[in-house]
């Protein structure tokens, strides 16, 4: 009867704590606080059945699990995010590896790299992994002295039109390629300065 009159007791309790509850409450944080009121009112009401049938350690044991398996994913999650940061700093490694080999490359054509945008092959599946498939950059020839602050020597418009080649950007973009194994249409090149200029 004991075991009765404490069940009741904690059911009229929890009634009354959880109209003071909402009332104190705002009203966006309402449903959420109602739904986990009636999930704790559902295990509170089936208390002394549990009690009967000895549930407590199963579902101590039950709660525990879950707890166990939300930690490994929160876990998992956090070394994915690492393994994720961890890969695109390798990435970002081997595109500066790669931005120095060319650079190397050109002193020995003798030109300087002002500026580089380079693509590489990124999927580990593929056999060409690693390979580098677009190139588009901006040389100076090695003599060419760096402009010191802003000069304008020269301002060139052209409106719908395709700035043409000179050989010397077409012999290197044709050594390029070889060089990289690509395709030359996936080779932009560009020599500022120097006779042209």
């Amino acid at each position: 009867m004991e075991a009765l009159n404490s069940w009741v007791k904690g059911i009229v309790c929890y009634s009354i704590l959880t109209a003071v509850f909402m009332e104190v409450l705002p009203e966006k944080f309402r449903k959420y606080i109602r739904l986990y009121l009636g999930l704790l009112f559902v295990l509170l009401f089936l208390s002394p059945v549990i009690r009967l049938f000895h549930l407590e350690d199963r579902m101590e044991d039950f709660f525990n699990r879950e707890n166990l398996k939300i930690e490994l994913e929160d876990k998992s999650f956090e070394l994915q995010l690492k393994e994720e940061a961890a890969l695109e700093e390798l990435k970002e490694e081997y595109t500066r590896q790669l931005g120095e080999e060319l650079s190397g490359f050109l002193s020995g054509q003798g030109y300087k790299l002002s500026e580089v945008e380079l693509a590489w092959e990124e999927d580990t599946g593929k056999q060409d992994f690693g390979s580098v498939s677009s190139l588009t950059l901006v040389v100076r020839p090695l003599y060419d002295a760096e402009p010191e602050g802003i000069r304008v020597e020269r301002v060139k418009i052209e409106v719908f039109q395709k700035q043409e080649e000179s050989m010397e950007e077409r012999a290197l973009k044709n050594e390029l390629a070889s060089f990289y194994n690509i395709d030359s249409s996936n080779i932009n090149v560009s020599i500022q300065g120097g006779e042209g200029a």
